[in-house]
């Protein structure tokens, strides 16, 4: 189907029946309602946030609030009221703003056409600047959503986003088979089936009585190097951790990628440094940091059973930042 149609129409079905009188085969096209926008969609920080005008004094706003405690709890306490404010209200203005940007340039250019004004044509000059700020938007909207990690500058990407976005929504798994035979066609049936068959499966392992190996095992990290692993990490430490993360990478449960702390580092940086010195002196997480999404990723082109996936664990970035840092220390000791 072409691109522009699947933008439009994200949910329209394609299908293609038997022909019998003639030697062409009909076309069916169905438009249908989207069997997963079941739900509360969960908070995703959006990467083109950044570039509007209001984001930091909306940021630096919440920021500022009084907060109750200190540390990991403060900082806790701020994520989450960034996130509940209505950014998108705020800032997702994109499409309707680029559709009335083209329509207005659209009228300038014909009125221009017909009779020249300086001040119209200043006005055309303004509105098209505008304009291909808002598409340089649109376009990191449309990376992120699309999952890519390259973003060609000064190229319009609109048609290769959409493409790949509707390559995504092909490949959705709308239909799951069990070894038992049970069948799970709708979204419900399918979280529900695949939360039982990995909790059985990671959960479930046979435990058995191993041998003592550890007069078989050398003592490597002495007293001192063991102390060094739990020392409050330094500034280099920190930084070493931080630039170590891709800036695209997904989000935990929070929904703030790096992209979020990169862009408002001065106002964040306190907080965030703050809350990593409490974890190493204190040696405890709140659930806040340490809640995760569990994410299948499939083995083959079209999955039929929940066997061919694996799991994986997207993980906030403050935690990344701690697992970071006490790499980065193993990996000076062991050999």
């Amino acid at each position: 189907m072409d691109v522009s149609l699947l933008s439009s129409f994200p949910n329209a079905i394609c299908s293609y029946l038997l022909h019998t009188t003639f030697d062409h085969s009909p076309m069916v096209i169905e438009f249908k309602m989207d069997p997963f926008s079941y739900g509360p969609s969960p908070f995703r920080f959006q990467q083109m946030w950044v570039d509007h005008p209001q984001f930091l004094m909306c940021v630096c706003q919440v920021w500022s609030a009084s907060t109750v405690g200190h540390g990991l709890t403060k900082l806790a306490f701020k994520l989450k009221n960034t996130k509940v404010e209505n950014w998108h209200s705020i800032f997702d203005r994109t499409t309707m703003h680029i559709h009335s940007l083209e329509s207005h340039i659209e009228e300038l250019e014909n009125k221009l056409y017909q009779s020249w004004d300086e001040a119209m044509e200043r006005d055309l000059l303004v509105s098209s600047s505008e304009l291909d700020i808002w598409l340089r938007r649109e376009d990191t909207r449309l990376a992120q959503m699309a999952k890519l990690k390259w973003h060609m500058e000064g190229d319009r990407n609109m048609i290769c986003f959409h493409a790949c976005l509707a390559n995504k929504r092909r490949k959705r798994v709308v239909e799951m088979r069990c070894s038992n035979g049970v069948v799970f066609n709708s979204p419900e049936s399918l979280h529900q089936g695949a939360v039982d068959f990995f909790s059985n499966f990671l959960q479930g392992m046979l435990t058995r009585s191993l041998p003592d190996l550890s007069t078989l095992i050398s003592h490597v990290i002495s007293d001192s190097n063991s102390s060094i692993l739990c020392s409050v990490p330094t500034m280099n430490e920190f930084f070493l951790a931080l630039s170590s993360i891709l800036s695209n990478s997904a989000p935990g449960l929070d929904g703030f990628g790096l992209g979020f702390f990169k862009s408002c580092w001065e106002v964040v940086k306190e907080d965030v440094l703050e809350a990593i010195y409490e974890f190493f002196v204190s040696k405890q997480f709140p659930r806040f940091f340490t809640a995760s999404f569990r994410v299948l990723i499939p083995k083959v082109d079209i999955p039929s059973r929940f066997d061919k996936f694996r799991p994986i664990s997207l993980c906030s970035v403050f935690y990344k930042i701690c697992s970071k840092i006490i790499v980065n220390r193993l990996t000076g000791l062991l050999p």
